[in-house]
């Protein structure tokens, strides 16, 4: 599929989310149908009509369903930019909920630090166990953070090459860098190694794929927690004012249905939220990893040009070096090639030189 028809159409259920989400909280809590989807069948449900009015139906749906196209276009690019700025901030509160709401062991099995993921796909638990991945040594043998980060590069080179001397905490202690110094160099090298990736045509397909599912769960993830928010307010507001003052008609039907609809949306808002920031997640690494990994190749191919190229180019200096001064085994293998000519030629001086 071309990349381009498959932005179109994430941008498009990034936008009928979002219109789709706030339609549910709309019914559900309030009974206000926005398009009608959840009324009845699923679609955008219209007016019932007889049968005589079945050509004006037919055009109504058609223009509602290109208004909600449209609609939906135009609020997917927008959550999907908002999104973009929001989401990927180390400070987000979206990527600080499993902290505050799962166990540690649930967030080390997902995977789902608030640290940025750049950092964690080279260094495992930057502020605590401060392991280095492979994919760093291999980066920190091409010197790769040194040519990123000219200022701390080195030092942050130099402890992955050899942790066990030491593990970053929040200041640099000698030779050992901080955390902080860790995280930038390694944030750094990552705006070096995407852009190298992205002049690589075929690199750039494979990541550009991977990108868009990134963008999709990212901004998925971020509509679906602020409707949680929203939605749990508008429950709290609803739940204590409405049973005391409304009709006991009212009040009997509010407590058949506001048990079950209010937390049962919530529970489906929150479970979505969190399963679209796993799958961030998990692209992210993804990418990450690729971006890395095509880099260190690409340092490293170099790296072995340049050694070809200058034992090729030892290789023609002394072969010109030899030209020019005149090589010893050839010249004495031509002396004996003469003589041998001069011997048969002049059989007389060779039986001289028999005799004597």
């Amino acid at each position: 599929m071309d990349l381009g028809i498959k932005e179109l159409g994430i941008t498009f259920l990034v936008g009928a989310f979002t219109i789709l989400g706030l339609e549910l909280i709309l019914y559900y809590f309030l009974g206000i149908p926005l398009t009608g989807f959840f009324q009845g069948k699923l679609g955008l449900q219209g007016k019932k009509r007889t049968s005589n009015h079945r050509n004006t139906e037919v055009r109504d749906q058609a223009m509602r369903t290109a208004v909600f196209i449209g609609l939906a276009f135009a609020v997917g690019i927008l959550a999907e930019d908002i999104s973009f700025k929001y989401v990927d901030s180390i400070q987000s509160p979206i990527a600080s909920i499993p902290d505050t709401l799962l166990p540690e062991s649930v967030i080390k099995r997902l995977d789902l630090s608030k640290e940025s993921s750049r950092v964690q796909t080279l260094i495992h638990d930057l502020r605590g166990e401060a392991k280095p991945s492979q994919l760093a040594i291999d980066l920190a043998k091409a010197e790769a953070f040194v040519v990123s980060d000219p200022e701390n590069g080195k030092k942050v080179q130099d402890w992955i090459k050899n942790p066990v001397n030491c593990k970053p905490s929040d200041s640099a202690v000698g030779e050992c860098p901080s955390s902080k110094q860790v995280a930038d160099s390694i944030l750094k090298l990552y705006y070096q190694a995407k852009n190298r990736a992205y002049d690589r045509e075929n690199y750039y397909d494979e990541m550009k794929r991977i990108q868009s599912r990134l963008d999709f769960s990212r901004s998925i993830s971020m509509i679906a927690f602020v409707y949680f928010v929203v939605g749990a307010v508008v429950g709290l507001v609803l739940l204590i004012p409405a049973a005391r003052n409304s009709s006991p008609a009212k009040q009997q039907q509010f407590r058949f249905r506001a048990p079950i609809r209010i937390p049962g949306v919530l529970v489906i808002l929150l479970l979505t939220s969190f399963s679209a920031l796993w799958a961030f997640s998990r692209e992210s690494d993804e990418f990450n990893k690729r971006a890395f990994g095509y880099y260190s190749s690409m340092l490293v191919k170099e790296a072995d040009d340049r050694k070809q190229q200058a034992v090729l180019a030892k290789s023609q200096s002394s072969s010109e070096n030899r030209k020019e001064q005149g090589d010893p085994e050839k010249s004495e293998s031509s002396t004996v090639e003469r003589k041998s000519t001069e011997s048969s030629k002049n059989p007389r001086s060779s039986s001289n030189l028999t005799r004597d």
